[in-house]
C-alpha cells in the first residue's frame, strides 16, 4: 500500500507574494493606435458613445513617457490624424484627452475605407518605439468595398498581421450579430458590440462602454 499522507506540509506556505507584484503601468510598453470611424452613418447618439468609450480608454490606460503611447485617426471617405499641438502621440493622460477633443463627428464623408486607417496606423508605427504596436479600430459598419479575399480592407489588415501589429475591433450595433469580420484581420478575438481582449499586449475592455479593464502585458 501507498504511504499513508502526512498531516501537515512538508513546508509552510508564505501568507504574502515572495515578490511585489508588477504594476500595469511599470510592464506596459506599447504604442495603441485608435482608428474612429467618422462615417456619415454614425449618427449623433452613437457618436457621443464613441467619444465615452475612448475617453474610458484614456482614463484606464497607463500612458506615460516610459510605457504607452496613444495616437488617434479617424476615417471615412478620407483618413485623417489628429494632433494636438503638432504632436501626434501622446504620452500622458493629459496629452490624450486634449488629442481626443480634436476627432470632429462626420469630418470624414459617407464610406467606412477601413482599409485607409489600417495603411496610416502603419505609418505611424513605423515612426515609433520598439513597443507592442496595437491597432484598434472603432466601427459600427463593415468597410467599404467589402471584406472578401483581395479587397482593400483585407489587403491592409492581412498586411497589419503580417508585420506583426496587433488587430483589434470594438463592434457596435446589431449587424454584428449575423456578420462577421475575418478571423485573419485579427489577433485574437471580436465580442459583438460588447468588448475585444488582445493577443501579446495583454490588455482587455469588457463589457463597452460602461467598462474598461487593461491588464498587465510583457514587453518585446
Amino acid at each position: 500500500p501507498t504511504s499513508a499522507p502526512t498531516s501537515n506540509p512538508t513546508e509552510e506556505p508564505t501568507h504574502s507574494p515572495t515578490a511585489a507584484p508588477t504594476s500595469c503601468a511599470q510592464r506596459i510598453l506599447s504604442d495603441v493606435v485608435v482608428a474612429v470611424d467618422s462615417s456619415s452613418s454614425i449618427d449623433s447618439t452613437e457618436w457621443s458613445q464613441f467619444m465615452q468609450f475612448v475617453d474610458k480608454l484614456i482614463d484606464a490606460f497607463p500612458i506615460s513617457r516610459q510605457g504607452m503611447h496613444m495616437a488617434n485617426i479617424q476615417f471615412g471617405n478620407t483618413v485623417k490624424v489628429i494632433k494636438n499641438k503638432g504632436q501626434v502621440w501622446a504620452s500622458t493622460n493629459k496629452a490624450a484627452k486634449e488629442m481626443r477633443t480634436n476627432i470632429v463627428h462626420g469630418a470624414t464623408g459617407s464610406n467606412t475605407n477601413m482599409n485607409l486607417a489600417a495603411d496610416e496606423a502603419l505609418k505611424l508605427f513605423s515612426k515609433s518605439r520598439e513597443a507592442v504596436d496595437v491597432l484598434l479600430v472603432i466601427t459600427d459598419g463593415l468597410p467599404t468595398g467589402g471584406t472578401q479575399a483581395g479587397s482593400p480592407s483585407d489587403v491592409a489588415f492581412r498586411k497589419a498581421r503580417a508585420e506583426g501589429k496587433e488587430v483589434l475591433f470594438v463592434l457596435i450595433g446589431d449587424l454584428f450579430r449575423w456578420l462577421k469580420l475575418p478571423s485573419a484581420w485579427v489577433t485574437s478575438r471580436i465580442d459583438s458590440g460588447v468588448g475585444l481582449e488582445s493577443g501579446r499586449a495583454r490588455w482587455r475592455v469588457t463589457t463597452w462602454p460602461e467598462r474598461t479593464t487593461p491588464s498587465s502585458t510583457s514587453t518585446r
